[in-house]
């Protein structure tokens, strides 16, 4: 029978009143005569941490406050008294006695009072279970003195190959606690268990993955031979699967068009889970001329927003709950939620149908980006030192991949050099051979974007914006809204209409200044709050478009709650490009450059064409930020949106 008794997560958690009113039934029935048994002291325990982290009810007055803590604190005494009695012959029984709720809680302080020193080999290698493993591998004292029976454990068990898999490769929760393997568990041990898991009847999909992408380092030995296998095993069963549900599953995706009858420019139907997108060929074909030609991507294939920050990017944001919180990712994985699928299969079916499209009316893509480094830039700027070297009608997919790999080196190499040096000095810039770092490629302008800085303004964020937001959690929420900035837009908000725990979070708000109170009590939101709205929504701020927040801005920087970037791409599409091009950040990129340019590309020449349009998405939003830069660098030739 389960034991319900109270049980301490965090001061932030929501079920710590429902855990103090139970709490509240045991201080009061307290008796240090009392005999109490394992689940009854860990109890006490988790009660004497909830009165630790200052936590209490509204109902408590000061007085009732200060007995309450006067009776934990006698709670330690009777917990020390209990776990100094444990030794091998009733270890074994209590810890078969523990209540689910209270595991994490019986380990730590079996630690804590070094209980352990009292057990011997062959009663602790008994505790050893599936329930208890994961647990002790927390307490790095415990480890120490069993070691060699822990490792002849994980030699053996099911479970160890996940448990390397998780604390090694995967990406945890702030609130995740460390495992801590033995230093008996040698490197060919690991090796051997990896290789043993990979070929289980049921390995677990996500751990598949995560090993297809992991890279060798001291603590885990993968080679190139165990992710071909751990690849190869994956595709099997997701293959099998997938077979066995034909037909029962969800399909979601894009279908895209150019249609030859259609007057609208662009049209975003849903059948179900599936977007279409359809364009009109006849208002292409009407504006032939390249700046429109080019500026297509921005305003009928929507590459960027109105401020031209890319829309590629992954956005924390735009993950749902499952997607946040239960799938398994890696420590170094780039994030791809649902959405981001979506708006990824749209960009590219965009290119492929536009590139194809171009082609039947004889301009070619390349054509457009040579006229824009080597004319537009000469014509409109006085700029003549870009060279784009463009690929040939007549070359394969696969040699068009390697040049534009190698000329989205060149081309921002060029605008790094003009930037830092207002010239391109050909022998100069032929002497570089250094690999291009997307975030090294200097801004025109020092204050360029905005970013969130202080951890103030990022719970600031949090709260505003979240839909995890204790401030949305009101019995007044008639509209059903999910963040609480949408809640104050929406309906009229008074702060007796909170609890009293989210009272602090609303004083914080005030008091950093992002809502305010009104004369008739209603909360409001300032205009610091549309500030990070905007970064909240996009990952960042551009400067240049925030005219009549720049005071505002300005003051947000000198306390520190804001920063400002300088560099040519922001730092979600300085991710994206890393992502896309190479493995320096992100264990599961596409590293399409470093196949390219380094022979190590597959040999299906549809791969070729399809890895060639997402490299022209590069090349093209490239393209944008340059023009912006230049733009930006001369108001006076009003060229954002006409360039």
């Amino acid at each position: 029978m389960r034991y319900d008794g109270a049980k301490f997560y965090s001061k932030d958690d929501l079920s710590y009143a429902f855990n103090l009113e139970k709490a509240e039934g045991v201080i009061k029935a307290f008796s240090d005569e009392k005999d109490f048994g394992i689940n009854e002291i860990l109890e006490l325990y988790n009660i004497e941490r909830l009165f630790e982290h200052g936590v209490v009810l509204t109902s408590w007055t000061d007085e009732m406050y200060y007995e309450y803590k006067e009776v934990v604190s006698c709670f330690r005494e009777r917990i020390a008294l209990f776990f100094s009695r444990i030794d091998s012959e009733t270890a074994l029984g209590i810890w078969e006695n523990v209540d689910v709720q209270y595991r994490d809680d019986f380990w730590n302080l079996i630690s804590y009072f070094e209980v352990y020193r009292r057990i011997s080999i062959d009663v602790f290698f008994r505790m050893l279970s599936s329930k208890s493993i994961r647990l002790i591998l927390h307490y790095k004292k415990i480890i120490a003195h069993f070691g060699d029976e822990i490792s002849k454990y994980l030699r053996t068990f099911e479970g160890s190959a996940e448990l390397l898999i998780t604390e090694l490769l995967e990406s945890h929760t702030d609130s995740y606690q460390k495992l801590i393997f033995p230093q008996q568990l040698a490197r060919e041990d690991r090796k051997k268990i990896i290789e043993s898991y990979i070929q289980t009847e049921e390995p677990n999909l996500n751990y598949l993955n995560l090993l297809i992408h992991a890279r060798n380092h001291e603590d885990f030995p993968i080679d190139d031979g165990m992710r071909l296998s751990a690849r190869r095993r994956y595709d099997k069963i997701a293959s099998d699967y997938f077979n066995r549900k034909a037909g029962h599953g969800m399909k979601y995706g894009v279908a895209i068009q150019f249609s030859e009858d259609q007057e609208e420019e662009r049209i975003v139907t849903w059948d179900k889970l599936v977007m279409n997108l359809s364009f009109s060929i006849k208002w292409i074909e009407q504006n032939k001329e390249f700046p429109t030609l080019f500026n297509n991507f921005i305003y009928l294939f929507w590459y960027t927003d109105i401020e031209f920050r890319s829309q590629f990017v992954s956005s924390p944001n735009r993950l749902g709950l499952f997607e946040k919180d239960l799938k398994v990712r890696g420590k170094r994985e780039y994030l791809r939620g649902i959405e981001f699928d979506y708006f990824h299969m749209s960009f590219n079916g965009e290119m492929m149908g536009y590139y194809r499209l171009l082609k039947s009316m004889d301009i070619r893509l390349e054509d457009i980006f040579k006229w824009f480094f080597e004319e537009y830039l000469v014509k409109e700027f006085g700029v003549g030192q870009f060279v784009f070297c463009a690929p040939t009608e007549a070359t394969t997919f696969l040699e068009k991949a390697k040049l534009i790999s190698s000329e989205i080196d060149q081309v921002l190499k060029q605008f790094r050099m003009f930037v830092e040096n207002g010239t391109i000095d050909r022998e100069l810039f032929e002497m570089s051979s250094e690999q291009v770092r997307f975030d090294a490629i200097p801004s025109f302008f020092e204050q360029k974007y905005i970013y969130a800085s202080s951890n103030e303004c990022h719970n600031a964020i949090y709260f505003l914006f979240s839909d995890q937001s204790p401030l949305v959690l009101i019995k007044t929420n008639h509209t059903k809204c999910e963040t609480f900035y949408e809640l104050l837009h929406r309906q009229e908000c008074r702060e007796v209409e909170f609890e009293q725990f989210q009272v602090r979070f609303l004083k914080f708000l005030i008091n950093q200044g992002y809502i305010y109170v009104d004369s008739g009590g209603i909360i409001r939101a300032c205009p610091k709050a549309l500030i990070l709205k905007d970064i909240y929504d996009n990952q960042v701020g551009c400067k240049a478009y925030q005219s009549e927040r720049l005071n505002v801005i300005s003051e947000m920087v000198e306390k520190g709650d804001l920063r400002y970037g300088n560099s040519l791409f922001s730092v979600p599409e300085q991710q994206y490009l890393n992502y896309v091009l190479n493995r320096k950040d992100f264990d599961n990129g596409l590293d399409l450059r470093n196949k390219y340019i380094h022979g190590t590309h597959p040999l299906d020449e549809r791969k070729h064409e399809e890895d060639y349009y997402e490299l022209l998405k590069i090349m093209v939003l490239i393209i944008i930020k340059i023009n912006e830069e230049f733009c930006l660098r001369y108001p006076e030739l009003d060229c954002v949106k006409t360039g």
